[in-house]
């Protein structure tokens, strides 16, 4: 987002361009749809305080993590999915620096405490806070990224959530793998990394539906094993790492040779068709 100096320069900038310039209209328009894009906002911020003030009021938030790790007798897997919700509904609506001093505080320590690094709990919780941006109903980036582009705002953050899928799947794979974080061996922790690029790639396709470097259209059976390939890349074992890689390669090979898919849809938005299609409604 913008400082308000930056702000300030892009207007003067707007208003003595000769190639941006503004005019009194446009200046009206840019006031309208500034405004529009504020409500929207500070409506979804306004619900969401409630939450979010209802656990400080309560003091809920400061035992929070006391209670997560007895609630799942010290489980480190449902203490994460839990903190991952937890980290989400805190994270709504929130600056990214607000809400991480907020979870270093209340759910970073839960983490620690059941022996997942310090920096990946921190990143953790961070990474799942921020998740709210991009995902309905909140998604404020989203719904703002929809005004300027005039597209449907939830159908907008929905294309969001696939694009940025990945970013569901990577604090996991933090927690569980420190190697990712840097906190291994220089060996372990590029072996790591090579693998984390070949899952993501494998990821991004499966969410997508299309194969790079194939190009070609998997069906929904090389979907869902390509997101198992992708999932043990994550993996700490090399063992499982190395099965991941070879799934993954097998169901690159299965889609180019026997399964020649389909044509490839965009995934952006439209605009056309949905100009076209709210000229036809007004008629």
């Amino acid at each position: 987002m913008a400082s308000p100096s930056q702000m300030r320069f892009l207007l003067v900038v707007a208003f003595f361009s000769k190639k941006y310039r503004m005019g009194i209209k446009g200046f009206g328009e840019f006031l309208y749809s500034s405004s529009k894009t504020i409500a929207e906002i500070l409506g979804i911020i306004a619900g969401v305080g409630l939450i979010v003030g209802g656990l400080s009021m309560t003091g809920v938030s400061l035992s929070l993590a006391r209670e997560l790790v007895n609630a799942f007798s010290g489980n480190l897997i449902l203490v994460l999915i839990a903190a991952a919700i937890t980290s989400f509904v805190l994270g709504m609506g929130m600056t990214v620096s607000a809400v991480y001093v907020f979870l270093a505080i209340v759910m970073a320590p839960a983490l620690v405490e059941l022996g997942v690094n310090p920096i990946a709990g921190h990143l953790f919780v961070i990474y799942w806070a921020t998740v709210s941006y991009i995902t309905p109903p909140v998604a404020l980036a989203s719904f703002a990224a929809a005004n300027i582009a005039r597209t449907p705002p939830m159908q907008t953050s929905l294309v969001a959530m696939r694009l940025g899928a990945v970013k569901y799947v990577v604090p996991f794979a933090f927690a569980l793998n420190p190697a990712l974080v840097a906190q291994a061996p220089l060996p372990e922790v590029l072996i790591t990394f090579v693998f984390a690029i070949v899952g993501v790639i494998f990821l991004g396709c499966a969410f997508e539906g299309w194969l790079v470097f194939v190009g070609r259209r998997p069906n929904w059976v090389m979907r869902a094993l390509l997101i198992v390939a992708g999932l043990l890349t994550f993996a700490p074992e090399l063992a499982f790492s190395v099965i991941g890689v070879v799934l993954g390669a097998v169901c690159f090979f299965v889609t180019r040779f026997w399964n020649l898919g389909g044509e490839h849809t965009p995934l952006g938005i439209d605009k056309d068709a949905l100009s076209e299609e709210s000229v036809l409604a007004e008629k």
